[in-house]
């Protein structure tokens, strides 16, 4: 059972001054407190066909409400 949800598996990125930013939509499905433990992964372009793929540790805690 999933406590909380991603509203999609894919999140586009804005650029703002030299830095990606990333809105990442989700919701509890119960109420409370609940931990999210996981991996960030995603790839960018830079130059004219350089690509960088990076990971980061999603560490998170998402409360819902009634």
């Amino acid at each position: 059972m999933n406590l909380v949800a991603f509203e999609s598996r894919v999140s586009p990125a804005a650029s703002n001054e030299d830095a990606l930013v990333f809105e990442i939509p989700l919701g509890a499905t119960k109420p409370g407190k609940h931990p999210i433990n996981g991996v960030f992964r995603f790839g960018y372009i830079y130059g004219t066909d350089d690509m960088a793929m990076v990971s980061l540790r999603l560490i998170a805690n998402v409360t819902g409400t009634e």
